[in-house]
């Protein structure tokens, strides 16, 4: 018991930590939304996003002679920047990056995910309190915790932080496991190979694999390798969730809890 109930503590102190660190991320830094390329010595905004700070007061073509504190040529854009320095009609204008006419952001950002997070923690608590909690109620309570914390990460992954971006592509690719191995523990009576078990093991050990591979050799090259490998991933784990589903489908049809189980794939 006192080891159960280490582990829980671990879960909790990780998972809201990462959640004060997300939220923190969103509040100091407003999404910026611009992609630019470098031209001699200014940077020439490309692309401006609807619905970001660079939507409020630059357009695409604006010239940008500093960028406060710093600017990434890895990335081409412009997030994480305090203050901006542009030509405007042969004048230098310098803006604050700010929430300034930016309430829809924070709205869509902050305050939105943290209702979705306090729904899912809501119905966690309650599978966790039930009398006849099982693994089938862990995994549903695992669900959650990464799509609520999967959904909120990625306003800061926008916002080009990088801890952020590697906690939504592990959400990406363990939700699917999550869920095929919910299937799986359901119906584990119509699986004739018992050992399929170990895969979903495996899947999850390779997803922080992946997970810490991008974040400790952090470079352009690596993250495009890991991204190409956590987009194969998520599809065979959703190719396995399909298959599951038929193979439930096809198999339990016609028994008892046939009827249930169409009635929830329609």
């Amino acid at each position: 018991m006192k080891r159960k109930n280490i582990y829980i503590s671990m879960i909790i102190i990780t998972y809201f930590s990462f959640l004060l660190y997300i939220g923190v991320k969103i509040i100091f830094n407003p999404y910026i939304g611009v992609e630019v390329k470098r031209e001699g010595a200014t940077l020439t905004i490309t692309d401006v996003y609807k619905n970001s700070w660079g939507s409020e007061y630059l357009k695409v073509n604006d010239k940008i002679i500093e960028v406060f504190p710093y600017y990434d040529e890895s990335f081409g854009n412009l997030e994480g920047a305090k203050k901006i320095k542009v030509i405007k009609n042969h004048k230098i204008i310098e803006y604050e990056v700010n929430y300034n006419h930016l309430f829809s952001q924070l709205f869509y950002h902050l305050i939105i995910p943290s209702i979705f997070i306090g729904v899912c923690l809501i119905y966690c608590f309650v599978l966790y309190r039930d009398e006849n909690f099982n693994e089938l109620h862990r995994n549903i309570i695992f669900i959650c915790l990464m799509l609520s914390i999967g959904y909120f990460s990625a306003g800061a992954s926008a916002r080009g932080d990088i801890l952020s971006r590697e906690i939504t592509g592990l959400c990406f690719n363990i939700i699917p496991v999550l869920l095929a191995h919910n299937l799986y523990y359901t119906f584990s009576y119509l699986f004739i190979k018992k050992h399929i078990y170990k895969f979903f093991y495996f899947a999850y050990i390779l997803s922080f694999i992946i997970c810490i591979t991008d974040l400790l050799g952090h470079s352009v090259d690596i993250s495009k390798v890991t991204t190409v490998i956590r987009l194969v991933f998520f599809s065979l784990s959703n190719l396995l969730l399909f298959i599951f589903i038929i193979k439930i489908y096809f198999q339990v049809k016609e028994k008892k809890d046939g009827p249930v189980l169409r009635t929830c794939l329609k």
